[in-house]
């Protein structure tokens, strides 16, 4: 599925488990053009298998959301 994000807020780091392995995520909320105003709940990784996740992620390491939140 193509979509373009239009905003995002609030990233922060989480560890989940995956396969049996602790895995870093950026946790964050995403407006995109297919659901309008709607904020949803996205979590980032590199190996992310649509390209709108995949650049999301480099550009949430490169600051272009701001900083990113340590796990709590």
């Amino acid at each position: 599925m193509s979509i373009t994000i239009t905003a995002v807020k609030n990233p922060k780091w989480k560890t989940i488990k995956q396969n049996n392995v602790d895995t870093q995520v950026i946790d964050c909320e995403i407006q995109c053009d297919k659901f309008g105003d709607e904020w949803l709940s996205f979590g980032a990784t590199p190996y992310d298998t649509e390209q709108h996740g995949k650049k999301l992620w480099e550009d949430l390491n490169n600051g272009v959301y701001g900083s990113i939140d340590p796990e709590n």
